[in-house]
């Protein structure tokens, strides 16, 4: 199931607790325990949070959800686009909650690179070395044993694994912040790295978890590396 469909569910389903229930009849199907529907409607409906839909916008939503679990007729214009507009919705929405948000955190990105020992790479990482490590540095193709504490742009921390044992990927397969800050360094390091969106997680973000556009400012610690040797071509 595409992104774009998992939110159309949420809309369907967001509001399930706002719909009558169905009367009882013979042969009745099971019945949810208390708060087991808003559970639902609630965790499907967050999906929808992402597009910050205004009173008006929510009241629309709610009644074609409304109608779908009723199984009203469709009361709205459907016409041949309409899946395209969906698409455009979706895009461009996002795209500009994204926008205001990488203009909001641009003034912590600022101030990062002006820390003493701050130095700004030419993708606009800010990186700080507090330990430099030693030995060889890590490529996309390497597994990394690391330790991380990540947080968003008023403090709130979305990512950490502090109080857990340590996080063994390959580097390859995380964002391009984390290739290019472990790729700058070797086992021992410890730093602190402030990402722009574009080494992040873009403009879709992470969904429940950071906005897209979000600057994320992470305390890094790679503890040992496992090198492999790159697949053939």
């Amino acid at each position: 199931m595409t992104e774009r469909s998992i939110a159309a569910l949420a809309v369907v389903l967001g509001a399930l607790a706002c719909a009558s229930p169905p009367r009882p009849s013979e042969g009745e199907l099971p019945r949810a325990g208390p708060g087991v529907l808003y559970a639902i409607g609630a965790n499907l409906g967050a999906v929808m949070a992402r597009y910050e839909l205004d009173e008006g916008e929510t009241r629309e939503v709610a009644r074609g959800l409304v109608d779908a679990v009723r199984r009203n007729p469709y009361a709205a214009p459907r016409t041949p686009d309409l899946e395209a507009l969906m698409t455009a919705f979706h895009e461009q929405r996002l795209q500009e909650i994204a926008r205001r948000e990488e203009q909001a955190g641009a003034p912590v990105l600022e101030a990062a690179a002006r820390e003493p020992g701050a130095v700004k790479t030419e993708s606009g990482m800010i990186l700080q070395v507090s330990e430099k490590g030693s030995g060889p540095s890590p490529t996309i193709w390497d597994y990394v044993r690391i330790n991380y504490h990540g947080t968003l742009r008023d403090g709130t921390v979305f990512y950490t694994n502090r109080g857990q044992e340590p996080l063994r990927v390959q580097l390859g397969t995380t964002t391009r912040c984390w290739q290019e800050a472990f790729g700058a360094v070797a086992a021992g390091a410890r730093i602190h790295v402030v990402c722009p969106p574009a080494l992040g997680y873009g403009w879709a973000g992470w969904p429940g978890v950071a906005k897209g556009g979000a600057v994320l400012t992470y305390d890094l610690e790679l503890l040992s590396v496992e090198p492999t040797p790159e697949p053939p071509h």
